[in-house]
């Protein structure tokens, strides 16, 4: 009997302290991961493979967390300039741009600026970087 009584003892205190141990406690979600602080480089806009600028690199984009700065390389002019995120949701505000010029290389520039301009949304993807306007994915990226 008081084998008994011991062992009801220790399977209550067990549980109290199972339940103690859980209270207050809340899970919060694992964190996304970061698309910011990493440069991006373009591989695809609009569905098609992006190409090379004036110089044979990439078009590429930076997210700066601190101040919310997007800056760089549109396949001619580095541009720069304001963003919102917001979970999913990315913005870009007005995006300011050097003047060079650079025969060949408008239309690349002018699709991927026009590209950002539209941005809704962002997701990740198999570790590349997508852009989005409503639905459709606007501009894909890889680090």
């Amino acid at each position: 009997m008081r084998f008994r009584k011991m062992r009801s003892m220790a399977l209550a205190t067990l549980l109290v302290a199972a339940c103690h141990h859980g209270a207050g406690e809340t899970s919060s979600p694992a964190p996304a991961p970061a698309i910011e602080g990493v440069e991006w480089k373009l591989v695809d806009l609009n569905g098609k493979a992006a190409g090379k600028g004036a110089d044979g690199q990439p078009a590429t984009l930076t997210l700066t967390a601190a101040g919310t700065r997007a800056n760089g390389y549109a396949g001619c002019n580095r541009f720069f300039g304001s963003y919102t995120l917001t979970g999913s949701a990315l913005k870009f505000g007005l995006l300011g741009m050097t003047r060079m010029a650079c025969p060949g290389s408008d239309t690349l520039e002018t699709s991927y600026t026009k590209a950002l301009a539209a941005t809704t949304s962002q997701r990740l993807t198999k570790g590349k970087l997508e852009l989005l306007a409503g639905s459709v994915v606007v501009a894909r990226f890889e680090k």
